[in-house]
Formats: C-alpha cells, sequence, structure tokens
C-alpha cells in the first residue's frame, strides 16, 4: 500500500509559483553575468597585455562567455528551483537554454550586419533574457516533488 501512495505522490505536479518563476529568471541572469565576468577577468589574467595576448583574450571571451552565460542561467534556474520539496531536470534545462540561446544570438547579430537595427539594446536585451527564460521554462516542464513525504 505504501508503493502505491509513493507512485501517486511523484506523479503530482507541484503548482506554479510566479514568485519562483521570477525569482529563477533574476538569479539566472545575475549568475549568468558573474560567470562571463569570471571569463574576461581570467583571461585578462591569462593572456597578458602584448599583442598576441590581446587576440588570445579575444579568442577565449568570445568562445567562452556564451557557454559560460548559458551555464550560468541554467545553475541559477536549478538553484532556486530545487529550493524546497520540488526539483527539475538540469540537463533539459541546460539544452533549452542553450538551444534557444543561439536560436535567439543569430538573427540578432545578423539585424546588425543588415544595419537594419541601429539601438543596440534590443537584441541584447534578447540575448540577455530570453537563454534566461528558455531555461526557465523547460526546468518548470521537468518540475516534480523531490521525494515523497514520511508517513
Amino acid at each position: 500500500m505504501s508503493e502505491s501512495i509513493n507512485i501517486e505522490y511523484k506523479k503530482q505536479k507541484p503548482p506554479l509559483s510566479v514568485v519562483r518563476i521570477v525569482g529563477e529568471i533574476l538569479i539566472s541572469l545575475a549568475l549568468g553575468i558573474v560567470s562571463m565576468l569570471l571569463v574576461f577577468f581570467t583571461g585578462f589574467w591569462i593572456t597578458g597585455s602584448n599583442e598576441l595576448g590581446d587576440f588570445l583574450f579575444l579568442i577565449l571571451f568570445v568562445a567562452g562567455s556564451p557557454l559560460l552565460f548559458g551555464i550560468g542561467c541554467v545553475a541559477g534556474v536549478y538553484l532556486v528551483g530545487s529550493i524546497g520539496k520540488q526539483t527539475g531536470s538540469f540537463s533539459v534545462s541546460l539544452i533549452g537554454g542553450f538551444a534557444v540561446g543561439f536560436v535567439v544570438l543569430i538573427p540578432s547579430l545578423s539585424l546588425f550586419n543588415i544595419g537594419k537595427v541601429t539601438d543596440n539594446s534590443v537584441p541584447l536585451l534578447l540575448f540577455w533574457l530570453i537563454p534566461s527564460i528558455a531555461a526557465t521554462l523547460c526546468f518548470n516542464l521537468t518540475r516534480r516533488y523531490k521525494e515523497p513525504p514520511s508517513t
């Protein structure tokens, strides 16, 4: 009889909370930005200040920033989303955050090249917000209770 209660408990989805979702997005952005700053300062420290170092720094920053921004975003969503009795899938959130992040990044870069966007804030805002929102959405689609209540 105890097994059937545990199975039914695991099938239930926790209710959504607007405060939790907003917290996931905000902490996600904060950790993403901190991870990019970490890449910036680490790359600047490692490469030095000569011409070759500047070129290596640019390569490191361009290659490492989106990767660590995505990981920081998903880590923020997972940390806030796993508070209490709920949890979700880290891997699904990671895939969703990266996939949507690259889907948004490519058109925003092409808008710069075409010259249709004179105000840089619109694509940059999309670049910062969309991966966080996508990771939050993917996490909340896989939300479940951590463990059944003890009887």
